[in-house]
């Protein structure tokens, strides 16, 4: 939530706003910070650093399909990232869109490409905060597989099963990973017979303490030691997805 604040303020000083105290109008150029309410023009569209998503950087749907909240947008043959755009995005996908009609209420989109109102469903505060514990969970599971995956790649564990009715994390046995760490984490799961897949559980939980790990040591470096992540310059993939943040 402190990064949606984060963008909305952003985005508000740089285009203007108008709320209940009046119109407000954009900062000048002179009261616009480098590499934060500006950044390098794209195709003729001036990107707003501080406006991009660096860690809610989009979420999987019902459908596992990804949708990004900075992704790349098109007009005329031209490509540009609209911040803008991308705010919308995240509002319908996970923080929600208010009804105007009754406070406490709100849409949200949960399969990719619905296009219309009549296809989001509506929500209360609850049930909203359910959803977004449910993306969360969804993303974090996602993180997981592609790690699993990343190490199959390179050879610290093997698949030993491509059963699709088996959970992927069922599926590994451990070759080059620390030994004496996955048999005491697979201690944890004496109720299940089945020796591999005690292993396998033991493998997905141990790279995903070192994932979880990993992005809490990023947030205390970007956030806590070298201020607003949103200074750095990051690499994106074709989809709006952070894919490196080392290219400072």
């Amino acid at each position: 939530m402190c990064e949606k604040k984060a963008i909305e303020e952003c985005i508000k000083s740089v285009r203007g706003y108008t709320d209940e105290t009046g119109k407000h109008a954009p900062l000048d150029e002179s009261q616009k910070v480098m590499n934060y309410h500006k950044g390098n023009e794209y195709d003729g569209h001036t990107i707003i650093q501080g406006g991009r998503f660096s860690v809610l950087t989009g979420i999987y749907d019902e459908n596992g399909n990804w949708v990004s909240f900075n992704r790349v947008h098109e007009e005329n043959s031209k490509k540009y990232k609209d911040e803008i755009a991308n705010w919308k995005t995240a509002q319908e996908y996970f923080f929600g869109v208010p009804d105007p009609e009754k406070p406490g209420m709100y849409y949200l989109k949960t399969k990719k490409g619905d296009s219309d109102w009549s296809s989001m469903i509506r929500v209360n505060e609850q049930e909203l905060k359910q959803h977004q514990f449910n993306l969360l969970t969804r993303s974090l599971n996602k993180q997981v597989e592609n790690e699993l995956k990343y190490a199959e790649d390179l050879g610290l564990i093997e698949k030993v099963s491509n059963d699709e009715n088996i959970p992927i994390v069922l599926r590994y046995r451990n070759k080059l990973l620390d030994s004496q760490q996955i048999r005491l984490t697979s201690e944890n799961y004496r109720n299940i017979s089945d020796e591999q897949q005690r292993e396998s559980l033991a493998i997905a939980a141990f790279l995903s303490k070192i994932s979880a790990a990993s992005n809490i040591s990023i947030q205390e470096v970007e956030r806590l030691y070298a201020g607003h992540p949103a200074f750095f310059k990051w690499k994106y993939g074709s989809n709006g997805e952070l894919i490196d943040r080392s290219v400072d």
